[in-house]
Order: C-alpha cells, then sequence, then structure tokens
C-alpha cells in the first residue's frame, strides 16, 4: 500500500535513505525505482517526482550518509583525548545501530557510482574526519598529554585505522575477532596518553 503524501524535502530524505539500505545491503545495481518504492511505500513513478535521474538519488544518498556521520559533530569535550573518545565510540554506536552504512565509510563504492561529484564529497569527509582527529592530538601536544617528538599524521592514522577495523568487525561479527569498543578503545588511551613519554624515557624507566 502506497504511503501518504509527504512534503517534498521528507520524501526526498526517505527515497535517499533507502538508496543506502539497498545499496549497502544488496549493491548499487539493486538500486532501482522498483526497490526504492517498495523501501518507501511510494509507486516507481514517485520517485523520479523527486529526482530526475538514478545520479541524483545516489548524490542525494552520498549527502545523507554525510549527515548521519556528522550528527552532532564534533564533540566539545574540554580533554582533546576526550573529544577522540566521543569520536570514536559515537562511530562505533552508529555502525551497530546502522551496519549498512559501514561500508561507506571503507570504500568509495558508493562515491564512485556518482562520478567525479561523488568522490568529491566523499574525500571531503575523509578530510574533515582527519582533520578533526589531527587538530585533537596537535592540542593534546600542546597541552602535554602527547609527547611533541610522535608525528601528529601517523598518530591519527593508526587512530582512524583502529576506528574502521573495529567497526567492520563489528559488521562481520567475526567469532574469531571479539570486539568490545571500550576495550579497543582503552588500548587505544593507553597508546595516545603513553605517548606522552619519550619511548627512551620509558625504557629507562622500565630498565631502571
Amino acid at each position: 500500500m502506497a504511503s501518504r503524501r509527504q512534503p517534498t524535502a521528507e520524501r526526498r530524505r526517505q527515497i535517499a535513505e533507502a538508496a543506502l539500505r539497498i545499496i549497502g545491503y544488496k549493491g548499487i545495481r539493486r538500486l532501482t525505482a522498483a526497490e526504492i518504492g517498495r523501501e518507501v511505500g511510494i509507486a516507481d513513478a514517485t520517485v523520479f517526482r523527486h529526482f530526475r535521474n538514478k545520479h541524483e538519488i545516489v548524490l542525494a544518498a552520498i549527502d545523507r550518509l554525510h549527515e548521519l556521520l556528522f550528527e552532532g559533530f564534533p564533540p566539545d569535550e574540554a580533554d582533546p583525548i576526550e573529544r577522540l573518545k566521543s569520536f570514536f565510540m559515537d562511530r562505533l554506536a552508529m555502525s551497530r545501530a546502522r551496519p549498512e552504512l559501514v561500508q561507506f565509510t571503507l570504500n568509495y563504492r558508493l562515491a564512485e557510482a556518482a562520478g567525479v561529484e561523488g568522490l568529491t564529497k566523499a574525500f571531503a569527509v575523509m578530510e574533515r574526519q582527519a582533520g578533526f582527529v589531527e587538530s585533537c592530538i596537535a592540542e593534546a601536544q600542546a597541552q602535554g598529554l602527547i609527547h611533541q617528538a610522535f608525528a601528529v599524521r601517523p598518530l591519527a592514522l593508526i587512530f582512524l585505522s583502529s576506528l574502521h577495523a573495529t567497526a567492520y568487525a563489528q559488521f562481520k561479527s567475526c567469532s574469531r575477532i571479539p570486539v568490545d569498543p571500550q576495550t579497543v578503545w582503552d588500548t587505544m588511551e593507553l597508546l595516545l596518553r603513553g605517548a606522552a613519554i619519550p619511548a627512551a624515557a620509558r625504557r629507562r624507566h622500565t630498565t631502571g
């Protein structure tokens, strides 16, 4: 049964959400007006009253993904490492609640379907995330929480790689890789806060 008439903006959001679910669970080739219509509860033809073509639908799906990724962003804790924790835990909570979104944060499949414009949007998201993580690490260094000898970008790469690997493990529910987000974060925090002491000093402290 078709759903009742919705305002244009709301219907566009519903179609974009449906596109994310279809692509996430079934693949880009299954993104058709018929599939979207079934997901949203509207006639096939109604889809193209809101979008001119499939390309526009994919772009709208990318925009919706970005809205979801940056909802409540950035965290506002005073401690920059606590801000990183909020970001880390929020991303993992989202990956549990919306598992179909995980693969979009790990590859460019969705963006590639929208061509150059889609890839540009995807790179902007990556830069925004990386910029946030790097700024938190740099601020932590300025406060003496992380030693200046450690380069910001490699630490940011380790942080983001750990986040993506944990999200993927949750998505796959792999029994050989038990996933406890808090334990993963605790390990990451030890790494970050432990980086406040130069390696040579830690060795002297351990052997002294």
